[in-house]
C-alpha cells in the first residue's frame, strides 16, 4: 500500500492533536513522530495503573480526565480535519480523515487510543457502565472544544510534522507558541 501525502496529513493532524491538547493542560511533550505506520505523541503524564476507584482523591481525577482529553484529541482532530477539509472542498482529504476518525472511535486493537482510553476508564470507575459512557461523552466534548479553540496550533504543527516527521519536545512546544 502506498502512503500518500494526504495520509500522512491525516497522521499528522491526529499526533498533533494529541499534543495540542497535552501543551493546553501544561503537561510536558517529550516527541511527536509521525510516519506510513502511524505516529505516536510522547508526554510527561502517567496515571498509576494501581488506582483504587474507592480512594481516588481530586488529583488522581485531574490526572485521570488530562489523560482522557489528550488520548481523545487526535481522533478529535480528524474530525476537525474532515470537516475543514470538506468545506474547503477538498474532498478526498475529507474521506481520509472521516475513515480515520472512524476507525480510530471502534478501535479494540491492544496500544489505540480507545483501547488506552477503555483501560483509563475502567481503572477510574471500576466498570464501563452508564456512568462512565456519560463521563467519556462530556469528555470527548471538552476535547472537542480544545482542539477548536486551538485548531491553527494543531495545523501549524501537523505542517511541522510533514516537513520533518519528528519533532523533540522544544521543538513541538516553540511550533505551537509560536502560533496565534
Amino acid at each position: 500500500m502506498t502512503v500518500t501525502l494526504d495520509d500522512m496529513r491525516v497522521i499528522a493532524y491526529h499526533e498533533a492533536g494529541h499534543a495540542v491538547v497535552a501543551w493546553s493542560l501544561g503537561v510536558l511533550i517529550k516527541e511527536l513522530r509521525i510516519g506510513p505506520n502511524g505516529g505516536i505523541c510522547k508526554h510527561a503524564l502517567t496515571v498509576s495503573p494501581l488506582l483504587d476507584p474507592e480512594l481516588m482523591g481530586k488529583g488522581d481525577w485531574m490526572k485521570v480526565e488530562k489523560q482522557a482529553l489528550i488520548l481523545l484529541a487526535g481522533e478529535v482532530a480528524e474530525q476537525i480535519g474532515g470537516q475543514m477539509a470538506e468545506l474547503a472542498g477538498y474532498g478526498e482529504l475529507a474521506e481520509l480523515c472521516n475513515y480515520a476518525h472512524d476507525a480510530s472511535s471502534e478501535s479494540i486493537v491492544p496500544g489505540s487510543d480507545r483501547e488506552e482510553l477503555r483501560e483509563l476508564v475502567q481503572l477510574a470507575f471500576g466498570d464501563l457502565g452508564p456512568h462512565a459512557v456519560e463521563w467519556i461523552d462530556r469528555t470527548e466534548a471538552k476535547a472537542t472544544d480544545i482542539v477548536m479553540d486551538h485548531w491553527s496550533r494543531v495545523c501549524a504543527l501537523s505542517n511541522a510534522l510533514l516537513n520533518k516527521n519528528v519533532l523533540c519536545g522544544t521543538e513541538a512546544i516553540q511550533v505551537i507558541e509560536l502560533t496565534e
